[in-house]
């Protein structure tokens, strides 16, 4: 896997930076009661006599995924506050995922899902005493490529559907204020709002 990364300083207090780089994903492996041999493994598993009456198929671990991700972003930071944005797009090949089949969750590996994503992160302390900050992220997560699953033999093509579990939009604002409480102790009060919209579930 390699790392690239190109940064500017286009004043004292702000950074620019584009970033590219690639990930990997070891197999993950199913180690619950749901755990089965793959659809091609059956015909050997029976005709050694090791078939159970009720043994189906389905997987018992998920090959691994690659990843690439491209980024560019801003870092600011001023004298009570700080800015960071980022954009970014990333592609991940053989993505491990959960299928649910009615009955039980198995591994498999979709052929491309795709994430495109927008962070936003700023703090500001107006006064000594009062800090607020604000989080938010958007994500357009999509399975580029997703006919049936490894191992499983289904046939239904999810390509183009959203991944199941992602918040499009999530934020977290806060407000924090401290006080001093005689000249021996302190305390403060807090604020906090956080967000998430629903997401599909399979």
């Amino acid at each position: 896997t390699w790392n690239v990364r190109l940064a500017f300083d286009a004043t004292d207090s702000v950074n620019l930076y584009v970033a590219a780089a690639t990930g990997f994903k070891a197999s993950s492996w199913n180690l619950s009661r749901d755990s089965r041999p793959f659809a091609a493994d059956m015909a050997a598993i029976n005709a050694g006599g090791l078939g159970l009456t009720n043994l189906v198929s389905g997987t018992r671990f998920a090959g691994p995924e690659d990843a690439t991700v491209y980024e560019i972003g801003l870092k600011a930071r001023f004298d009570r506050a700080t800015v960071n944005i980022a954009i970014f797009d990333q592609e991940i090949d053989g993505f491990q995922v959960n299928l649910f089949l009615g009955t039980g969750f198995v591994l498999a590996n979709a052929g491309k899902q795709s994430t495109t994503g927008l962070e936003l992160e700023a703090n500001w302390a107006p006064t000594d005493a009062l800090q607020l900050t604000f989080a938010g992220t958007w994500l357009d997560a999509v399975y580029d490529s997703f006919v049936g699953a490894q191992g499983v033999g289904g046939s239904e093509d999810l390509s183009g559907t959203k991944v199941p579990g992602v918040h499009e939009f999530s934020m977290n604002a806060s407000g924090t204020y401290n006080f001093d409480v005689g000249a021996s102790a302190s305390g403060f009060v807090r604020l906090e709002y956080i967000f998430d919209n629903e997401v599909p579930i399979v």
